[in-house]
């Protein structure tokens, strides 16, 4: 799930993502340059990665995103079942 059409309504976001994102993707790292990969893939790429992405932050302020498949798990279906809880302190868990 991507929720492209909810994330084009949100125009601010939407042109940022085309341009910071897709665009940089395409022609800056050369995706388009054989043809494989289409705006379209891109922005379905991007839609999983905000739907499904867990960030993970550090005291420091620095963070970083990615798809944890064994964390997606956790809130898999259209009705949340997951909580997502920020602790500064050990130990981390999840509940």
């Amino acid at each position: 799930m991507d929720h492209t059409e909810q994330r084009q309504q949100i125009s601010e976001y939407w042109k940022e993502s085309q341009v910071k994102v897709v665009d940089r993707l395409l022609h800056g790292c050369g995706l388009a340059d054989d043809g494989e990969f289409s705006e379209s893939d891109v922005n379905r790429a991007v839609g999983v990665l905000e739907v499904n992405a867990y960030e993970v932050k550090s005291k420091a302020g620095c963070s970083a995103r990615a798809l944890y498949p064994l964390a997606s798990l956790l809130s898999h279906g259209c009705t949340s079942n997951a909580i997502c809880l920020h602790a500064h302190e050990r130990p981390y868990r999840a509940k």
